[in-house]
């Protein structure tokens, strides 16, 4: 260990606090002098050498670490995972994001994307509006 050059004592700086749904870390360091000197010098350090001090803190795998007014944020990475979805929670996910369209009124199946264990994103297929098409026996996305 070193000593911290701010307040002379053993140079500390480990996570204190993980907010999952905020994405956001609470860091705890010997002095406010070597908090700020790190979250400054953080965009100095390679991709790499940034999300491998987070796994080693936290275990967490993370894509990348942001610094966004004063508090290190990051984007986890654990790997996109198509998985099946059920009718009323692909509704109720694109009432909340899809803004400018109501969710569908039916579908024949759909999907969605998780990223670890949060949704991030639903597609919906069904009937299509043309009854050529239908006739064809095609399908249309509704809803990504």
């Amino acid at each position: 260990m070193e000593l911290c050059p701010y307040c002379g004592e053993w140079a500390t700086l480990e996570v204190a606090e993980v907010f999952l749904d905020t994405r956001e870390l609470v860091l705890d360091a010997c002095c406010e002098g070597n908090l700020s000197g790190w979250i400054d010098s953080v965009e100095l350090f390679t991709r790499r050498e940034r999300t491998r001090w987070v796994f080693e803190q936290t275990g967490l795998i993370v894509k990348d670490i942001l610094v966004a007014n004063d508090t290190l944020c990051w984007t986890l990475d654990y790997g996109l995972e198509l998985r099946p979805v059920s009718f009323a929670e692909a509704k109720e996910f694109i009432r909340v994001h899809h803004r400018h369209c109501d969710p569908p009124v039916g579908w024949k199946y759909g999907a969605a994307l998780f990223n670890g264990g949060e949704l991030v994103g639903v597609v919906t297929a069904g009937r299509p509006v043309s009854r050529v098409l239908a006739a064809k026996r095609c399908i249309e996305v509704t809803r990504v």
